[in-house]
């Protein structure tokens, strides 16, 4: 007989799946409607989904996780339908205004409420095949998007090497999901996970599984060699940049935190997203600093950030790595809609020009005072465990490398504000680190970092921090002179990669001329 908790569980999963099915039915119905009509309908869709996912979101914690053959609803993927619900509501507002009088407004419904719908689906799958198939819909779904402007070749071909890299991607997922199928003898991803997890060996199919998880997420991620497509798709109109940029990316990382269970226990899947994810971070920091254009400096910015994330997953910090997606979506997708203001802001900041060029002394006072204010910290509420510590000094080097160039400019009333400011964020961050760690410890297994691990993220950091002050204090030396263009390239990773993936497959709606090498270096454009 079923109990009246057994029926609310029932309809706690059908709610979840309830979300992506009005994604789907609205990208549907919209063909057939008046441009005023769709976007009514695109935006009580949204609406609907998202109030459905707060309801989920708040519904798991007295109905507990639910998996079941069809989805899995849990701390994880509650939260995740939650930010998605959120971002559709906002960045479908401003597509409604940002693309008045367009022609084919009702094409770009269309394809964004399908890719919200295989996103979402994504997050609660726990079939093989609905995850699988959610997966391969939101790449073919944001393809769509990305060649929204066909008669430009820019958008094209970076839509084309997405494509491939997409492609390859799919492959690993698959192929991966056959090997924990075959091993677990059963299609569930929560039975997958679970009977391998606590299997006392792990047989040479799991740890090949975890690793080729690791190498999709990769190139998910737009790691580097692979991040050029994510730098040279600001062709496509900006809601499709926020959307990419502060959702679709992440996936990656949500492919990593779903299989956290089995990339704890391998270390070399560990150690390939620290290296690669670390090096990412650092590279895409400082080829960031060297642009002009707000999209391309946001989109290496996003490139950094995915790199922080997966580190921070390789370090074991799975909740600080939930913690750090929700907020890079949200920021990320605010930076992309409001970068139309950015004139205004550069106008309204021009009075405060840089009275001095960087001096050292303004690196080492910076430092000091950083440093005296964590060790202060530390007597006052330590001592914390090596997570906490780790985490600290990349905080602080980011806060050193904000208050250095912040003393290049003239004394202002809000200088005094910047200590309140900091001390602001560390506390906002403790608080969301309690929230986020409630949520997950039903969900990850504890961190398990070792010191070569620490080494290996201090070590980095710290020339990171000697190279970047390096480079402002003296702009015109030798070693500025020869490292500015390499940085300004992103060390031609992508021009490298690009030559060799376009040789094998060339994008066949292009003339010839659009694939010579000039327009093979789109990571340099300055697109607006």
């Amino acid at each position: 007989m079923l109990t009246s908790h057994s029926v609310m569980t029932a309809y706690f999963a059908f709610w979840g799946l309830l979300i992506p099915f009005i994604y789907l039915m609205s990208s549907v119905l919209v063909r057939w409607l008046s441009v005023s009509k769709a976007w009514g309908v695109t935006q009580g869709a949204a609406v609907s989904a998202l109030a459905l996912a707060l309801v989920v979101f708040v519904a798991q914690f007295w109905l507990n996780p639910v998996a079941n053959v069809l989805v899995q609803i849990n701390p994880l993927s509650s939260t995740l339908l939650l930010l998605i619900g959120f971002l559709a509501w906002v960045i479908l507002r401003f597509s409604s205004r940002y693309l008045s009088g367009d022609t084919r407004q009702q094409d770009f419904q269309t394809w964004f409420l399908a890719t919200l719908a295989a996103v979402s689906l994504l997050v609660i799958a726990n079939h093989a095949a609905l995850f699988v198939a959610a997966w391969l819909g939101v790449s073919l779904c944001l393809h769509q998007l990305l060649i929204y402007f066909p008669e430009r070749p820019k958008a094209v071909l970076a839509a084309h090497k997405k494509f491939l890299l997409s492609r390859v991607a799919d492959t690993l997922l698959i192929a991966a999901v056959i090997l924990l199928a075959w091993s677990s003898e059963s299609l569930l991803i929560s039975e997958m996970i679970a009977l391998n997890a606590q299997a006392s060996e792990r047989s040479w199919p799991v740890l090949l599984a975890v690793m080729l998880i690791t190498l999709a997420a990769l190139t998910q991620c737009a790691q580097l060699p692979f991040h050029g497509w994510l730098l040279q798709v600001m062709e496509a109109p900006t809601p499709v940049s926020a959307l990419l940029h502060a959702g679709i990316i992440n996936i990656g990382g949500f492919l990593l935190l779903r299989f956290a269970e089995l990339l704890s226990v391998v270390a070399l899947a560990q150690w390939l997203l620290l290296v690669i994810g670390t090096m990412t971070a650092i590279v895409a920091s400082l080829t960031m600093m060297t642009r002009i254009s707000i999209k391309v400096m946001l989109a290496w910015s996003t490139c950094a950030q995915m790199g922080f994330m997966l580190m921070e997953i390789a370090l074991g910090f799975y909740t600080l790595a939930m913690l750090h997606l929700v907020a890079h979506s949200v920021y990320k997708a605010y930076s992309f809609l409001n970068s139309g203001d950015v004139v205004d802001t550069q106008v309204k900041q021009a009075r405060y020009q840089a009275q001095t060029s960087s001096r050292w002394w303004h690196w080492l006072v910076s430092t000091g005072l950083v440093a005296a204010g964590f060790v202060g910290l530390h007597l006052l509420f330590g001592p914390w465990g090596l997570e906490f510590y780790l985490v600290a000094t990349v905080m602080a080097i980011g806060v050193s490398i904000y208050l250095a160039e912040s003393l290049r400019y003239p004394i202002q009333w809000a200088h005094a504000l910047i200590p309140l400011a900091i001390l602001g964020i560390l506390t906002v961050y403790l608080v969301n680190k309690v929230v986020f760690a409630w949520l997950g410890t039903s969900m990850f297994p504890s961190s398990t970092i070792i010191l070569p691990q620490a080494i290996w993220v201090i070590g980095i950091f710290t020339l990171f921090l000697l190279l970047f002050a390096s480079l402002r204090v003296h702009p015109n030396s030798a070693l500025s002179r020869k490292l500015y263009p390499a940085i300004y390239a992103g060390l031609y990773l992508d021009e490298w990669f690009s030559r060799y993936l376009l040789r094998f497959s060339p994008c066949r709606q292009l003339p010839p001329v659009a694939l010579s090498p000039s327009h093979l270096s789109l990571n340099r454009s300055t697109s607006s």
